[in-house]
């Protein structure tokens, strides 16, 4: 999954928040459709089983103009996970070691 996240995802913290939001229940092509992306304030690319979401750090100016809260408003919320790239990736190496012992 990390391995095929977009180029330069994950890059610049201090303009962004990443966030992965893992599909459970339903396709990322199908979740991808529902998912709500302000045009060049946020953006979304569909991967496997997941949908990569990029959006406004806090401190941005932009930040109160994504619209990655209202993903919490559609239906489609209750069949996913949302965790940021920097927990994603933490969970990734508990799981190599965890595999590897």
């Amino acid at each position: 999954m990390v391995q095929h996240s977009p180029e330069d995802f994950g890059a610049d913290y201090g303009a962004y928040r990443y966030d992965v939001i893992f599909c459970m229940d339903r396709n990322a092509n199908e979740v991808f459709g529902q998912i709500p992306v302000r045009p060049d304030i946020d953006s979304a690319w569909e991967g496997r089983g997941v949908v990569y979401y990029r959006h406004p750090a806090l401190s941005s100016q932009n930040a109160g103009r994504s619209r990655f809260s209202k993903i919490v408003g559609q239906p489609v919320y209750a069949t996913l996970t949302i965790r940021n790239l920097k927990s994603t990736l933490k969970l990734l190496e508990l799981l190599d070691k965890a595999q590897s012992s």
